[in-house]
């Protein structure tokens, strides 16, 4: 898949970004959606954000990620000059009903969050033996 906002693809649609978050600047993260035979990935850059404070949830066929990037000085340090901007990540794509969302799975790792979308099992291609007859 390599446009979600594509509408020839099954997998998803992007929504329109909805938050109540005015406060803080709202940034889009930056997506890759690949396709292997039995799920969809998605991968987003997310500077900042680590397990605890990325959140991935899934409601009515809407999957939203998101999360807040965590900024410290290193321990003993005082930040004197600070150029990160205090953002918040968010991102939402429509799912259709060809997913099996019971199994999302998730994981972050140097500021990009994965999320791993099983494919419903009728989708799966399926490689039928061929026997003599």
């Amino acid at each position: 898949m390599s446009n979600c906002s594509t509408s020839s693809k099954p997998c998803c649609q992007q929504t329109q970004l909805q938050t109540e978050k005015s406060v803080r600047s709202v940034t889009r993260p930056r997506t890759d959606i690949h396709e292997t035979e039995s799920a969809y990935v998605i991968q987003a850059d997310m500077p900042g954000v680590d397990e605890s404070s990325a959140q991935v949830s899934f409601e009515k066929n809407v999957l939203t990620i998101s999360g807040e990037p965590q900024f410290n000085a290193p321990e003993g340090f005082e930040s004197v000059y600070h150029e990160s901007s205090a953002r918040y990540f968010e991102r939402s794509f429509r799912l259709n009903e060809q997913v099996n969302p019971q199994e999302l799975k998730a994981t972050v790792s140097r500021g990009v969050l994965t999320v791993v979308i099983p494919k419903a099992e009728e989708l799966r291609r399926v490689q039928i033996p061929i026997q003599a007859g």
